[in-house]
């Protein structure tokens, strides 16, 4: 909200993407490979995240760029256990631009928020319909990846059991 405040929608929008594409590979790459190691170290005590990954393996771009449209998902934490699965740079790179509607809706609320006028609108929740619309993408897509990572994870156990 603060870089729309200062920059506006369009600028604000932009220098939060490039700062958070930029995070994100950093973040993703110290799970590919220093702190790899060690965390899977950590995950392989929970055998139900190792399924995860597998279906983030499977699922790759589609539970990405749910999981970014989300706001229910911690971004540091998914660019991390990212890193840690074996899903494709390539995908990870493409599933960025799942946090664009988001970062568009918050930096728009902050450049509402520097317009006195609208300052009232902003609060009471009242404001322009675009806020509404990606309120709506976030809540749709946290629904989407809740039913395609279960999806996925039923059939990674039904999978596994068939081997014992």
């Amino acid at each position: 909200m603060l870089s729309g405040f200062l920059y506006g929608t369009w600028l604000g929008s932009s220098v939060v993407f490039v700062g958070a594409f930029l995070g994100a590979h950093l973040t993703f790459y110290l799970g590919r490979t220093f702190l790899k190691e060690w965390a899977q170290k950590k995950v392989s005590n929970f055998p139900k995240v190792q399924i995860m990954e597998k279906a983030v393996k499977r699922e790759g771009l589609k539970v990405i760029l749910l999981t970014r449209l989300s706001p229910l998902f911690p971004f540091g934490l998914l660019n991390f256990t990212y890193g840690l699965s074996e899903v494709k740079v390539r995908d990870f790179t493409l599933g960025m631009i799942g946090i664009l509607p988001g970062t568009i809706l918050y930096c728009s609320l902050g450049s509402l928020a520097l317009k006195v006028s609208s300052f009232g609108e902003v609060l009471s929740g009242r404001s322009d319909t675009s806020s509404f619309i990606w309120s709506l993408i976030s809540i749709l897509s946290t629904i989407l990846v809740v039913i395609l990572v279960l999806r996925s994870t039923r059939k990674l156990n039904q999978d596994s059991q068939k081997l014992d």
